[in-house]
């Protein structure tokens, strides 16, 4: 089928909404022939997602890791290369802060789509831009248009380095969504609540290194880890209730103390049913950074919810397409708001 589709003009490095190659792809499903046919076909073995990780990071098994690079040591490809492959999307959004800010642009203003710099930085986990934002005064609990801060964000998404980063820079993390959640109940797991609690409790310490020096370093591992949110992207799709694990722990906590504990569970079960706003957001996909020209997808968002601050123009016999002004600065755009407006059929 790649054979065919490549015979009859299929662009060997197109992307799709979460900037994913079909090197992407066949890396992470693990088909070494299938990358072994596309690289053959002159597919760019450097080529970066939405995450700015290239096909060798999302390979899950040692099998395809090792033929990777294999392959990047036979085309004489350096360590240095593939850093600069990888903090491209970053370096790229950086400059275009940089000359937002020298042309007095308002950085804290949402976009058409719903969200500030600062939300999409939070969202992709980019430091270095969030560090640049948050050093020219924007507010770090700036709300985007489903009135959810960067730290939400950064929690929603898994980035945790980048909450770190917020919390040093002033970030409350008991401001809460429309829905109530503060940033502790959109923890996905316990081991994340854990982590995000430490860092909140460490908070002075944090914000008086900024003080002190006027700037603030994670903790960040100086050996790169993996990207993987959009590797598990359909994880966060799936999501029926942010604040599940909550509910079950009560769930739990009930089966000790009452007799019609079978009951009970039956019944909070059925309540899991997803709300038209859990249903709007758990359809998002990954943030992406992409050209001003790129083609926009249309949204494949079913709930029936209306739209919060997003143009729209309704196309027969399908979901609205957001509009993107033609006029706006060059690259910080992103396909689908990282928070989500949701959108109405």
């Amino acid at each position: 089928m790649c054979e065919l589709l490549v015979r009859f003009g299929a662009d060997v490095n197109g992307r799709d909404a979460d900037q994913w190659t079909p090197l992407h792809t066949a890396a992470a499903c693990g088909y070494i022939e299938v990358c072994e046919y596309l690289l053959a076909n002159h597919a760019d073995i450097l080529a970066t997602n939405v995450d700015g990780s290239i096909p060798y990071d999302i390979a899950e098994d040692e099998e395809t890791s090792k033929f990777f690079l294999d392959e990047m040591r036979l085309m004489g490809i350096s360590p240095a290369e593939v850093e600069e492959a990888r903090s491209r999307p970053e370096k790229l959004m950086c400059n275009d802060i940089k000359e937002l800010y020298n042309n007095g642009a308002d950085l804290e203003q949402l976009d058409s789509q719903g969200a500030a710099p600062i939300h999409i930085a939070a969202a992709c986990g980019y430091q270095e831009v969030l560090t640049l934002l948050l050093e020219m005064d924007v507010n770090p609990d700036l709300l985007d248009a489903d009135s959810w801060t960067p730290a939400h964000v950064a929690v929603c998404w898994g980035q945790l380095e980048a909450l770190e980063l917020l919390i040093a820079y002033g970030a409350d993390l008991n401001i809460t969504t429309p829905n109530g959640q503060d940033v502790f109940a959109l923890c996905d797991t316990d081991e994340m609540h854990d982590r995000v609690t430490l860092l909140w409790e460490n908070r002075e310490r944090l914000r008086a290194k900024v003080k002190s020096s006027g700037s603030y370093n994670t903790s960040k591992s100086l050996k790169r880890r993996r990207s993987t949110s959009s590797v598990h992207r359909s994880s966060l799709r799936e999501k029926s209730n942010l604040s599940k694990r909550e509910v079950m722990k009560e769930v739990q906590l009930a089966q000790t103390n009452t007799s019609n504990s079978d009951h009970l569970t039956e019944e909070v079960l059925i309540d899991e049913t997803p709300s038209e706003t859990d249903r709007a957001r758990s359809s998002l996909t990954s943030p992406r950074v992409i050209l001003i020209n790129e083609t926009k997808r249309r949204s494949d968002a079913s709930q029936n919810v209306p739209p919060a601050s997003t143009a729209e123009s309704s196309k027969p016999g399908g979901s609205p397409t957001l509009r993107r002004d033609p006029q706006k600065p060059r690259v910080i755009q992103i396909v689908r708001r990282p928070t989500g407006t949701p959108v109405s059929n």
